[in-house]
């Protein structure tokens, strides 16, 4: 028996219902195609044209960018750097290091850091005074 997050057609291809779906994202490992559901979603970097999608303690391989995914998520995920995403549910703190650097604590104890430019809104989505 497969999981409907495992199914896929003859010709390789995931059925309409389950790729537009907005609470999934279609992850490739190797020769298999899956789903993860956003809530499960701790980060997302970028890694040149695609995503590296962190959830599970795993990262997935997402062909899409991460303005796209940005984007398509909406507010449940905020953008801290450049090249970084995170699930605003997932944050557990915010540290301030010497020199005004700001990082990012997820509940699973990843460190990643708010560039320059996006530590306002960093400040002001996480409601920081």
């Amino acid at each position: 028996m497969q999981l409907a997050h495992e199914i896929v057609s003859r010709d390789g291809t995931a059925p309409a219902s389950v790729t537009d779906d907005p609470q999934r994202i279609t992850v490739h490992d190797a020769k298999r195609m899956s789903w993860v559901r956003t809530d499960d979603i701790d980060w997302i970097e970028a890694a040149d044209y695609y995503a590296q999608v962190h959830a599970h303690g795993h990262g997935h391989l997402v062909r899409e960018s991460l303005q796209k995914l940005e984007e398509r998520l909406g507010r449940k995920f905020m953008r801290v750097h450049r090249s970084a995403l995170v699930n605003v549910a997932r944050v557990q703190r915010l540290d301030r290091l010497e020199g005004g650097e700001l990082v990012i604590v997820l509940q699973t104890g990843i460190r990643i850091p708010v560039s320059r430019a996006r530590r306002a809104s960093v400040m002001r989505e996480l409601r920081v005074r």
